[in-house]
């Protein structure tokens, strides 16, 4: 049985490793290689760490013993590289992130036996996971990117998998049940297989992240539905809809969703259909702000469309460099 186990770990490290290589090789951008690469040899420390110490003599060092326990903390960053275009990570997950690091050091360099840090420690993880996958999940209806919305459900799938896998695992080794442990590995190890097997076939050139999308163009393509999109969005405003889907403009339109998705994507360049309505948004707002210094800020952006003054702040850096209140005050140039 113990050599059955053995076997299955150094399998599904070697399926990890594949994946580690592929990633590696890809013509992704050097973030999500370099989040990607770390994230796969902490997953296969993970699995070769209890050779080490059992077989091999080796005494925990801080990288076996931290680095796997960073895991979900590494796929938290893995997904928001490849999923969120041009989004920061925000505050509030650097602030998690930066104290799961430190429980994850505390806890395994010190041997720490309180329950308390161990359970916080868990909890923290088990959100990471969670969150994680929620990234993934929330963009799927904006996404422009027909390879990366396809890959969109195998993440999800395969996170969902692997959670479960872990957690059973790990309450097989609380309780010492040696052969349900290796039917858990068994499960890791084909997960890992099949998992490298789909992906490579929907995705073999393994690129997550294609080249930053180039800013768009109000000229005509020569393409009369994407005359009829332009002329649409500007002279009705449809982009002033807080609630206007790409399902909804497809319709108004009188096109198919999935070829309105490609046209927004491969003629002008956008990734996400957020950008793509914050272009026009973002555009009137900037105008309105050089002309009309009496409207309140958040008057000017409820009114173009968004949601919450937040949203347009951010949206606003992202295109100026500057605040709205900063952009008005200096009467900066449209561009």
């Amino acid at each position: 049985m113990e050599a059955a186990n053995i076997s299955l770990r150094l399998l599904a490290s070697s399926q990890i490793l594949l994946f580690f290589f592929m990633i590696l090789l890809s013509s992704n951008p050097k973030r999500v290689r370099v989040v990607g690469c770390t994230l796969m040899l902490a997953v296969v420390t993970y699995f070769v760490e209890p050779l080490m110490l059992n077989y091999l003599g080796i005494e925990r060092i801080f990288l076996t013993n931290v680095f796997p326990s960073l895991i979900p903390t590494l796929t938290l960053l893995f997904v928001w590289t490849i999923f969120e275009d041009g989004n920061r990570i925000p505050g509030w997950m650097w602030m998690i992130l930066g104290v799961d690091i430190a429980l994850s050091i505390w806890v395994g360099t010190l041997s720490v036996a309180d329950p308390r840090i161990q359970a916080a420690s868990q909890i923290i993880k088990t959100a990471m996971a969670v969150t994680a996958i929620f990234v993934v999940w929330r963009g799927r209806e904006n996404d422009l990117v027909a390879m990366r919305a396809k890959i969109r459900m195998w993440f999800i799938g395969a996170f969902a998998l692997t959670v479960l896998a872990v957690a059973i695992k790990e309450f097989l080794y609380i309780f010492d049940m040696a052969q349900p442990r290796v039917i858990g590995m068994a499960w890791m190890f084909l997960l890992s297989l099949f998992g490298n097997l789909a992906f490579i076939k929907l995705n073999p050139a393994i690129t997550l992240v294609g080249e930053p999308a180039p800013q768009p163009s109000a000229e005509s393509k020569e393409d009369p539905i994407i005359d009829e999109l332009l002329y649409r969005m500007q002279s009705e405003r449809l982009y002033s809809d807080h609630d206007l889907r790409v399902g909804t403009l497809a319709e108004l339109i009188g096109v198919p969703e999935y070829q309105l998705r490609k046209k927004i994507n491969q003629s002008l360049g956008f990734r996400n259909f957020n950008q793509f309505v914050n272009h026009y948004r973002i555009e009137e707002a900037g105008e309105r702000l050089r002309k009309d210094r009496r409207s309140p800020v958040l008057s000017i952006a409820l009114d173009v469309g968004f949601r919450s003054i937040s949203s347009f702040n951010s949206a606003f850096q992202t295109k100026y460099g500057v605040s709205p209140t900063v952009f008005r005050s200096k009467g900066l140039p449209d561009s």
